[in-house]
């Protein structure tokens, strides 16, 4: 057997393992009962917070202004 064939199924054998897999561990979380979706909103837990920059951040502006 030529190489280039003995690596072309090792190559297929390893998709084919991967696939699977990925195919299990998929079904494995839409059976969980814990869903990320629901607890999981995108706000900002202090967006008050997010509009006064703090020193550092002022800090590194100023190395950013700079050039340096």
């Amino acid at each position: 057997m030529e190489i280039s064939r003995i690596i072309n199924m090792f190559l297929v054998f390893v998709a084919v393992s991967m696939s699977y897999y990925l195919l299990t561990l998929k079904l494995k979380n839409i059976n969980s009962p814990i869903s990320i979706e629901e607890d999981y909103s995108g706000a900002a837990k202090n967006p008050e917070g997010l509009s006064e920059p703090n020193e550092d951040a002022l800090r590194e502006l100023d190395e950013l202004l700079d050039g340096n």
